[in-house]
């Protein structure tokens, strides 16, 4: 299996450290023994830490924007695990589903549903291949900060990309 996975997520500051926490928090609540911070966890908020900073001064990006990050095949199985064990409790427990159920222990409390269901989006996004369009964007250097506008076959790949991945960001934020 590929480690190392180039991947597209959308720039939203705010979301993604809220994010960063609930994955945090998912494998901690599922760690053995909890909590537990695995590797893989540390990994993976490393990663994803630069979704959730703020644009520097003078940086342009093609709209809607993107980042692009690098994660570790590895990592993103096993949060795709802790998602599944975190959604099999909260079905088995009905109890769970209400609002002020804590998933386990952590820096805050959150409800289970909203941690798997924030799990699940990131699981998604972070397996969601971007193909040829990620190609076409590392080739062109339009998958970070540009310096010269791209060509119009990186736009149709941005636009195309994009479309996907804020599909699923769209679907996985709607409450």
């Amino acid at each position: 299996m590929e480690r190392g996975l180039c991947r597209a997520v959308p720039y939203a500051p705010a979301d993604w450290r809220r994010l960063l926490c609930s994955v945090a928090l998912g494998f901690a609540a599922t760690g053995n023994p909890p909590p537990s911070l695995s590797p893989a966890a540390t990994r993976l908020v490393a990663a994803l830490a630069p979704a959730a900073r703020r644009a520097r001064p003078g940086e342009h990006h093609l709209e809607p924007r993107l980042v692009h990050v690098t994660v570790d095949a590895d990592d993103v199985a096993e949060l795709g695990s802790h998602a599944r064990a975190l959604g099999r409790q909260l079905l088995a427990t009905p109890a769970a589903a209400g609002t002020g159920s804590s998933a386990g222990p952590g820096p805050s409390a959150v409800a289970l549903p909203d941690l798997v269901r924030d799990l699940a989006m990131v699981h998604g996004l972070l397996d969601l291949d971007p193909g040829v369009d990620g190609i076409v964007l590392r080739r062109w250097g339009a998958d970070g900060p540009l310096i010269v506008p791209p060509p119009p076959e990186a736009l149709e790949a941005h636009h195309h990309l994009a479309g996907r991945v804020f599909a699923m960001w769209d679907a996985g934020t709607r409450s």
